[in-house]
């Protein structure tokens, strides 16, 4: 399978569900690697915002990415369809705070994005297989994943109403299933559990043309599958994990899901991820420190990767810094009690991406000089001893400009992250 992006800009419009305030997206081609990002161009900056789990805001009855201002709501029905479709790289640019309802599915999108064609890049998708079995619960709801060679959902739904009561959905999801049995499904509401809603500024938007609206006695308009609310359970699971950004292959059951346990779940996902990239990158590094020091003219004591145990071609890395006691910085850096100090970890970050914006033939007679870091976090001190595996994610590039959203890891727990902005020089070595 190789990653896609759409051949032609195309446009929607509507409201969204939760604010009923309008909002026009415009979804652009995007390069391989650069994944689905969205911009705010009704902010400051038109900042970007990359679809990724680590950057969930909230999940209060939808699924809501960036950090305040910079957030986009209700994300979870376009990337269904558009990972669903096999679209991998989109650039979405959105002029309100939440993508709109439409009527209430995600089937609108499907049609939208089938319409505006495909273009295939070399690189191959993303994917990742449940070889042992995972699992999170949380009282009467449980999502389990187990091995499998397609991606396949069983998913239940149980609700104390007459007309709901107990559904049951499950099938292999591909493109055509997704299409068929998943994306025409519509979000839906107790009609007795409206006003409170409204009353936390959620569901403002929603009315019959955009929500199957359930009574005592019934649903005030026909539903479009007879176990409409469990497939729409389904595509909202199917939705949250495509913030994995990869194609799972697996069969997942969930059992009462909610938007915060899908999430949760697709951490789990994520982070064993991690552990067979670095146990697989254990038994085969790709660029020794010779090879790095081919690539990046940093030296000692500035030279602050030992390997890359992972590369794709403008596309992500993996690179290790060994952190020892014998580190310059710690001689003067609180010497009682020796911490890496921050800005050494943000240079650390900073060499494997831009390693990896120049591991390209297109880049490789550049210099990566820093440009900019933004939304950086540090959450756990690291100490000699510690060895930092650093991963770094193409934003975006181009011309001679690179965005890269890096995190670093010790033992699994992560230390820091954040963005970082390069500006990729000609490099005009000394004859």
């Amino acid at each position: 399978m190789k990653q896609k992006t759409i051949a032609a800009k195309v446009e929607i419009e509507g409201k969204g569900i939760h604010s009923g305030c309008a909002s026009k997206m415009v979804i652009l081609p995007s390069d391989a690697g650069s994944g689905i990002v969205f911009r705010r161009v009704d902010l400051p900056g038109k900042p970007l915002i990359p679809v990724m789990l680590s950057g969930v805001y909230s999940v209060e009855r939808s699924t809501n990415i960036g950090k305040p201002p910079e957030i986009v709501r209700t994300v979870e029905h376009f990337l269904a369809a558009a990972f669903q479709t096999g679209l991998d790289n989109l650039l979405v640019e959105i002029d309100a705070e939440e993508v709109p309802i439409l009527d209430g599915s995600a089937l609108p999108f499907v049609d939208l994005l089938k319409q505006a064609g495909e273009k295939e890049f070399d690189a191959p998708r993303k994917c990742f297989k449940i070889d042992e079995p995972v699992w999170i619960q949380e009282g009467k709801s449980i999502i389990i994943g187990l091995p499998g060679d397609e991606f396949h959902i069983t998913c239940v739904t149980e609700y104390d109403h007459p007309v709901v009561g107990v559904q049951l959905f499950e099938s292999v999801i591909d493109e055509r299933t997704f299409a068929v049995e998943l994306a025409g499904a519509r979000t839906f509401g107790f009609m007795a559990e409206i006003e409170k809603l409204r009353q936390r500024n959620l569901a403002l938007g929603g009315d019959l043309d955009n929500a199957l609206v359930i009574t005592d006695d019934g649903y005030l308009s026909p539903p479009r599958f007879p176990d409409e609310i469990v497939r729409h359970k389904a595509l909202d699971l199917v939705g949250d994990l495509s913030l994995l950004g990869k194609k799972i292959r697996g069969r997942i059951i969930a059992v009462r899901p909610y938007h915060s346990l899908n999430v949760r779940f697709g951490k789990i996902l994520e982070q064993k991820i991690s552990e067979v990239t670095t146990s697989d990158s254990r038994r085969q590094k790709v660029l020794d420190i010779r090879d790095v020091m081919k690539i990046l003219p940093h030296r000692y004591p500035f030279l602050m990767v030992d390997k890359v145990l992972e590369i794709e071609d403008n596309q992500r890395a993996v690179g290790v810094k060994n952190v020892t006691f014998n580190e310059p910085f710690f001689q003067g850096h609180y010497p009682g009690r020796p911490i890496m100090p921050g800005v050494l970890i943000v240079e650390a970050m900073a060499q494997v991406g831009g390693l990896m914006l120049l591991k390209t033939k297109s880049k490789e007679n550049r210099v990566p000089y820093l440009a900019g870091i933004d939304k950086f976090r540090f959450r756990k001190p690291v100490y000699p001893g510690d060895q930092l595996i650093i991963e770094a994610t193409l934003i975006g590039s181009k011309g001679g400009i690179g965005k890269v959203h890096a995190e670093a890891k010790v033992d699994g727990s992560l230390v820091a992250q954040g963005d970082i902005m390069y500006a990729l020089v000609e490099d005009k070595k000394d004859e």
